[in-house]
């Protein structure tokens, strides 16, 4: 009898030792699992620290450069105008307001070939070819005779370089009221 009750606790033990042993192992196996989880999530967190970084960078970088393009822009004394590939004008500097005698407000959605006097079509040709172009350029400057917003027309040198904004094709104008130099 002594042996039998001897044997079971032996065979409760074993079985309890060997309980304890699978626990420990399972404890162990999520404790190595949680180290690789966190290690993982510290170089995740140090990638996007990082990224938070760049980003601030670039937005700092960002908006140097649009004060640069703003202050650029509102002192030029040409007009300065952006139109979209439908010729539609999206950004007006106030050269332009002033030099056609039209509100920015005003100008901003007109279409381009409207500012032009005579020829018109030649104007939307002179555009559309900066519009059709393989690739991107400048197009060199050329007369046109524009019309203010009181009717009087007036000489205009106009040049543009086409680019492109979020993947959408648009030319940047300039324009320069040569008048003074033809009457000379």
């Amino acid at each position: 009898q002594y042996d039998v009750i001897r044997w079971r606790l032996i065979a409760a033990a074993a079985l309890v030792s060997i309980a304890v042993i699978a626990f420990t192992a399972l404890l162990a196996r999520q404790m190595l699992r949680r180290q690789r989880s966190e290690a993982e999530l510290a170089a995740r967190e140090s990638e996007l620290r990082g990224e938070r970084e760049r980003l601030s960078d670039a937005l700092d970088s960002l908006q140097i450069s649009n004060d640069r393009f703003r202050a650029i822009i509102e002192t030029a004394r040409d007009a300065i105008l952006t139109v979209n590939g439908d010729g539609i004008i999206e950004i007006v500097n106030p050269a332009a307001a002033r030099i056609f005698g039209y509100s920015v407000r005003r100008l901003r959605g007109r279409n381009i070939a409207d500012l032009a006097a005579e020829d018109a079509a030649g104007f939307r040709v002179y555009f559309s070819a900066a519009a059709g172009a393989a690739t991107p350029g400048p197009g060199g400057p050329r007369e046109f005779l524009g019309r203010r917003a009181d009717g009087t027309v007036f000489d205009m040198d106009v040049a543009f370089a086409d680019f492109f904004d979020a993947g959408m094709r648009k030319v940047a104008i300039i324009i320069r009221d040569v008048t003074d130099r033809k009457q000379a």
